[in-house]
């Protein structure tokens, strides 16, 4: 089974297969902290930490299953054969495969207590002694790892995006020393011309408040004006120094592992005499399985068959006419069958009218517009969304400025609760729409903003569709419905915070074909209850008079609906909804809001108008 990913080009409307070849490396700083169990979650820092590669990995392997992976602690009392004192190479850096990932899964099963293999984290790995450590640690493993990321290995492409996860509760890493700090800070910048990106994961708790200023002053080589930006907000691109909340951690981890996937790059005009630059990114990769390909097998050779299609004209199969030079997009008004019908209704549009009609506004072929500001609850209703919100930053490539501009409006926007609504078209064969700008101000994702579409009237269905305002039982009607339909919602816990996410429905048969690979390269014994359900058919015959067919029915019917619930979140979500519908039925007629009498009585209303 092969995934197919694809990305928007910049012009037009087209899609093309987007591939590429990452490297992430885990680098964790050993301390006694990171070791010692959290009284809140009750696991290591560690732990988390290990918990969160593995579903990265996991999640790598569906999405983008030539994604390299390195996992190195630095500041440990074991070296490994060949590398600096106090690194320890866990796995080097190298694409997916199942070797790797079976070394954090046995690192995570031997920590249970469970486990017959026992061997907690806190017992096998433990920080250098404080006579025994480096002064300058990070530079010898910024050191290692600019190796393993460049050094050409045999049979593996080279890596196009390099991305460094640092991972430490150590606000104190190097010794207050000027020399020290300016060798690190050319390690830094090495890296950094090598296009390896470093993403540190600052861990503060309470206990152990975390002091990001040296980290800020060894990893940021800004300007004055841009490291108060820095400070304030947090950065677009490049290392952000902001501290971090354990429980953020798998979060940021699934969002720093995305690729970036531009979607657009557009003038964003304040006024006249104001215009930045900005960039948009998805927000959510799609998984698909590709078309099965077409196959030739001979007696020595297999190769693909490509097929080629082509359009031609003519009377019939027997003149067949030439192959057609140019395809034209043709709208018809009338009837051909019409005796009416007159061959001047028939309008061709060729590509040259139709770039013409789909020209708006004339300065700018793509733009977005601000056109004012609203309050977040009136201008940005999520049961209004229409598409997936794409992530924007902004292009200091196009507009000088737009960052400290956009700076600006974020903290306008945060500051005030408001959204900026604007109008404009992000390709250039697109129609104009308006867009809710919201400023992204959440521990688990990077700042920037969130381009969501607003949508317009004839987007938006009433409900029924046979109401109409100015009729007094129709009015009525209509104020009941909406009443019934928001107590019905609330009962869902329809929230940004327990709504709707698209990484908690997984693509079913995806996730089991994954997941049998898994369990057979993993070596993972299924439980007795995942055992196929036609296994007891078998044995149907051998227990005639000893159980009721009627129940032995049931019984194999639920463990088939349990199975599927197991693989299928969309099924498992049905599933709930329906359970706590058909509980409320326990409260008709001691309970007039109940969940089931409030369905009842909306369906009565709609049924009433919509004949």
């Amino acid at each position: 089974m092969e995934l197919e990913f694809e990305d928007f080009i910049d012009e037009g409307n087209e899609r093309v297969n987007y591939h590429t070849h990452e490297g992430i490396v885990f680098a964790v700083e050993l301390t006694d902290t990171l070791l010692v169990s959290n009284s809140t979650t009750g696991k290591s820092h560690l732990e988390i930490i290990l918990e969160s590669l593995q579903e990265s990995m996991q999640h790598s392997i569906v999405t983008l299953p030539n994604t390299g992976y390195g996992l190195y602690f630095f500041n440990s009392s074991k070296t490994t054969n060949g590398l600096p004192n106090g690194i320890e190479k866990i796995f080097e850096l190298q694409d997916l495969n199942y070797k790797d990932i079976k070394i954090v899964q046995d690192l995570l099963e031997e920590n249970k207590e469970s486990s017959p293999f026992y061997n907690p984290l806190i017992e096998r790995f433990n920080p250098i002694e404080e006579f025994k450590k480096d002064q300058n640690p990070l530079y010898h493993l910024f050191h290692t790892l600019r190796d393993d990321f460049t050094l050409t290995k045999q049979g593996q492409k080279e890596y196009h995006t390099m991305k460094i996860f640092l991972f430490t509760d150590n606000d104190v890493p190097i010794v207050e020393d000027v020399a020290q700090k300016n060798l690190l800070r050319r390690s830094y910048q090495d890296l950094s011309d090598r296009m390896i990106n470093i993403s540190p994961f600052l861990i503060s708790t309470e206990n152990k408040p975390f002091d990001r200023e040296l980290y800020s002053e060894l990893l940021k080589l800004n300007t004055k004006s841009e490291n108060l930006y820095d400070e304030e907000l947090g950065s677009y691109d490049g290392a952000n120094t902001t501290t971090l909340d354990i429980q953020y951690i798998k979060e940021r981890v699934s969002r720093r592992k995305e690729i970036k996937r531009k979607v657009f790059e557009v003038p964003f005009i304040f006024n006249e005499n104001l215009t930045i630059g900005i960039l948009g990114y998805s927000t959510i990769s799609e998984q698909k399985i590709t078309k099965s390909k077409n196959i030739y097998e001979g007696p020595n050779v297999r190769k693909n068959v490509h097929l080629e299609t082509r359009y031609v004209g003519g009377i019939d199969s027997s003149h067949p006419g030439e192959e057609f030079k140019e395809t034209k997009r043709v709208l018809e008004f009338g009837d051909k069958k019409s005796p009416f019908f007159n061959k001047n209704d028939v309008i061709p549009f060729d590509q040259n009218r139709i770039d013409e009609i789909n020209k708006y506004f004339e300065p700018h072929e793509t733009f977005l517009k601000l056109i004012s500001f609203q309050d977040e609850l009136n201008g940005l209703k999520y049961h209004y969304n229409t598409t997936s919100a794409l992530y924007v930053q902004p292009n200091e490539a196009s507009y000088e400025g737009s960052t400290k501009t956009m700076m600006a409006l974020f903290k306008s926007l945060n500051q005030q609760n408001k959204v900026a609504i604007s109008f404009g078209k992000l390709k250039k064969n697109s129609q104009p729409d308006f867009y809710a700008l919201q400023a992204l101000d959440h521990p688990s994702v990077p700042y920037g903003f969130f381009l969501i579409r607003l949508p317009y009237l004839d987007d938006i269905r009433r409900f029924p569709p046979g109401i109409e305002l100015g009729n007094d039982d129709y009015d009525q009607s209509y104020e009941k419905l909406k009443a019934l339909s928001k107590h019905i919602l609330s009962r869902f816990m329809l929230t940004h915070e327990h709504g709707y996410s698209p990484k908690d429905f997984r693509n079913p048969m995806i996730t089991q074909h994954f997941k049998i690979l898994s369990d057979h390269l993993l070596q993972i014994n299924q439980n007795d209850e995942e055992v196929d359900v036609e296994s007891d058919k078998e044995t149907s015959n051998d227990i005639d008079g000893i159980e009721d067919p009627e129940l032995h029915n049931e019984r194999i019917l639920q463990r088939k609906i349990d199975k599927l619930l197991k693989v299928d979140d969309t099924l498992k979500k049905i599933k709930l909804v329906r359970d706590k519908i058909e509980s409320s039925q326990l409260g008709i007629g001691k309970e007039d809001h109940s969940l089931y009498n409030c369905l009842n009585q909306w369906n009565q209303i709609y049924n009433k108008h919509d004949s």
